[in-house]
Order: C-alpha cells, then sequence, then structure tokens
C-alpha cells in the first residue's frame, strides 16, 4: 500500500519575494510544514521575470533532508519546463498546476517526462469552466 506524507496546509509565497531565499532554506517559516512557492496569481506578469531569479536563487538554498514540502505553483507549462531545468529543481516535492484543462494537462505531464524519471508530485487546480461542464468531459 503506497503511504503518502499528510501534508497539511499549505501556505502560498509568492515567488518574487525578497526574502525568498531564507524562507526555501527554512530559516524564515520554519514551522511550516508545505509551502508552495507562486508564480501565478500572486506574481503580476511585469514582475515574473524577477520572480524567476528569485525562484532559482531559492532552489539553490533548498535542502534535500528538509521535511517540509516544496512545490512551486507554475503560471503555465513554459514555465513549469523553465523551473525544470533550474538547478534544484529535483529537490522540489512537485507543482501546482493552475487552471487545468483536458488541452494543457497533457503538455504540463509531457514537461515532466521528459526529465526521465521525475519524482515530482502534481496537484492540478480545477478551477475553469470546462472542467464543470458536463458535456466537456
Amino acid at each position: 500500500m503506497l503511504e503518502l506524507p499528510i501534508l497539511g496546509a499549505s501556505l502560498y509565497v509568492p515567488a518574487n519575494r525578497p526574502d525568498l531565499s531564507s524562507i526555501a532554506a527554512g530559516e524564515k517559516l520554519s514551522n511550516m510544514r508545505s509551502i508552495i512557492f507562486c508564480t501565478e496569481d500572486a506574481v503580476t506578469l511585469a514582475d515574473l521575470g524577477s520572480a524567476l531569479i528569485c525562484l532559482a536563487e531559492a532552489l539553490n538554498h533548498l535542502s534535500p533532508a528538509d521535511d517540509r514540502r516544496r512545490f512551486v505553483r507554475v503560471r503555465n507549462p513554459e514555465i513549469m519546463r523553465q523551473v525544470l531545468g533550474m538547478p534544484g529543481a529535483d529537490r522540489l516535492d512537485g507543482f501546482v498546476l493552475p487552471k487545468v484543462t483536458a488541452e494543457n494537462f497533457e503538455t504540463y505531464m509531457d514537461h515532466l517526462d521528459s526529465r526521465g524519471n521525475s519524482t515530482h508530485w502534481v496537484m492540478p487546480t480545477l478551477e475553469t469552466r470546462e472542467i464543470f461542464n458536463d458535456s466537456s468531459v
């Protein structure tokens, strides 16, 4: 039987925070069991570039032995591809996939499959009109 760890409540943290590296390293918010570094709704399109720079730096501070679960809420499949290419991305537990549809889910999964034996978890966010329309399923 597959035993999954208890996730607990997750704290969303905008990926463009100047203290993101200290959060990632556990120096700040060390009592959180699950942290989601957000590149989507918490970051404006104008700030996305700086958020990705902050995130890349933060991934360098992730400890593989950390008991906290660390995820990235990516903005779209292209951002997921970029994050997967960052050093330290292998230390992430997974990704939160926003606004998942039948069309984009396959692209997200293709990016994970292209990494070989990915052990990343995915948390799809079902929030689009398509998902709640019986005729589109």
